[in-house]
């Protein structure tokens, strides 16, 4: 549609949607129909989020202004709700919306869909620090001991290798790539330090293998940050000096996306390893748990334990390069499974 063409169905709309003497206010499906948008509205937090093909406004009734994507602070001026409980809007509103979800320069970016733009790969442990290993008391004293530490990052490369092969677009990263100690605090500062444009995301995976004073214990399983921990996935700077009102609010809403996308992405590499290695361990499912890593990565995050070296069955098999390289197989498909879902998703999304 010419812009000629927009601004009068624009006037149209506002005719249509507004009721005398109101002629200035502008009805919920006016704005819709306007931005090509849909409403995601959120009852508990009071908020909603006008979601188009070129980006997301989250706004809240009876603020005056709104966000872009979650970054950028937009002044609209009165957004209400009527006696009965409909939303409305000025007509400043209403223009401004449409001006930051439609404007030129938001067509103009190379991808204006949410795309998956760095994956970080996490083999847990390292160096000085083994993690856990096999049964001491009963290990067989003519063979080395089997350290977490060897097993993750073995998986970890393999892993980091195909993911680099299959994007060579994206940015694939390794938080270790050799024997070497690298602190918790220092894997989140790399994951969370790299930088993405506008609709982009990225995840993080962390590999581990498990262990347990039951010696019967065995399988895989991954983990996923509990709903009710909340991180600080958003920044206030630039929101304004009425920024403590709403960023909690606008912090929840982007924190469950991230829940949502942590859920997906735990529950493919789950099916993924089910195919690779599932006729030879148990899965033992997708679990909420607290771990430092996925607690202070600021976007969707898993942490996956391949399997209990406490377990003598298992322990043989994680010692096997054969073996660890199905499990890295099955980790692979699950990731790219759910990252070309994600991109797909919102590549159908955006036609």
């Amino acid at each position: 549609m010419c812009k000629p063409a927009r601004s009068a169905a624009l006037l149209l709309l506002l005719a249509a949607g507004a009721a005398s003497p109101a002629f200035a206010k502008v009805s919920l499906w006016a704005v819709l129909k306007q931005t090509s948008g849909k409403l995601e509205w959120y009852s508990g937090l009071g908020m909603g989020v006008i979601e188009t093909p070129d980006g997301e406004f989250v706004f809240k009734p009876g603020v005056s202004w709104g966000l872009l994507d979650y970054r950028q602070r937009i002044r609209t001026g009165a957004i209400t709700r009527s006696p009965r409980g409909d939303l409305v809007f000025s007509s400043a509103a209403a223009r401004a919306i449409e001006t930051a979800l439609t404007r030129p320069l938001r067509s103009s970016r190379l991808s204006s869909r949410a795309t998956i733009a760095a994956i970080v790969i996490d083999p847990g442990h390292g160096g000085k620090d083994p993690g856990t290993s096999d049964d001491p008391f009963n290990r067989d004293p003519n063979h080395p001991p089997l350290l977490e530490k060897n097993i993750v990052l073995a998986i970890g490369l393999n892993v980091y290798h195909q993911l680099k092969a299959h994007y060579p677009h994206k940015i694939v990263v390794i938080t270790r790539d050799r024997d070497v100690y690298v602190s918790l605090e220092r894997r989140t500062k790399i994951a969370n330090a790299i930088k993405l444009a506008p609709n982009q995301e990225k995840i993080f995976v962390s590999i581990h293998a498990n262990a347990s004073f039951y010696r019967g214990a065995r399988g895989f399983e991954v983990w996923y940050l509990p709903p009710d921990y909340q991180r600080r996935v958003i920044r206030d700077k630039g929101l304004g000096s009425d920024a403590s009102a709403i960023y909690p609010i606008l912090n929840n809403l982007r924190e469950q996306e991230y829940e949502r996308d942590s859920i997906r992405l735990g529950d493919s590499i789950l099916q993924g390893l089910h195919e690779t290695v599932g006729r030879y361990e148990p899965d033992r499912g997708l679990k909420a748990q607290d771990w430092f890593v996925v607690r202070n990565s600021r976007m969707p995050a898993v942490l996956i334990e391949v399997g209990f070296v406490s377990n003598p069955e298992e322990a043989t098999l994680l010692a096997k390069p054969s073996y660890l390289a199905k499990l890295a197989d099955g980790i692979t498909l699950g990731i790219e499974r759910f990252v070309d879902s994600f991109d797909g998703t919102n590549e159908t999304e955006s036609r």
